[in-house]
């Protein structure tokens, strides 16, 4: 559903279609994942933030994804909370390597 409106550039489309899958499953991290990157890709900053935190919930441990949320709060001025994500992701990147 979701994926291959992605790949035609159909992101709205998209959105509104992991909005369904995530009112079925809202555990669903994958969907909460592609719905932010879509909403992004949107210019919605403000709602791709709220979906990537949504995942985060769910996988705390994917330091790509705290890079990304970074990316987003330094897009919106929000400074120091960027720079708490990336320490975050770099924690996660140091945790692994020491397994």
């Amino acid at each position: 559903m979701g994926l291959w409106n992605e790949s035609n550039i159909s992101y709205d489309r998209a959105v509104n279609d992991y909005d369904k899958i995530i009112e079925k499953d809202p555990i669903n991290a994958q969907a909460w994942k592609n719905k932010a990157f879509a909403q992004k890709q949107l210019g919605r900053h403000n709602d791709s933030l709220k979906s990537y935190e949504n995942y985060l919930e769910l996988n705390k441990s994917d330091s790509y994804t705290w890079r990304v949320k970074a990316e987003i709060l330094k897009d919106l001025g929000r400074d120091a909370e960027a720079e708490a994500a990336i320490a975050k992701a770099n924690d996660i990147d140091i945790a692994s390597v020491n397994l």
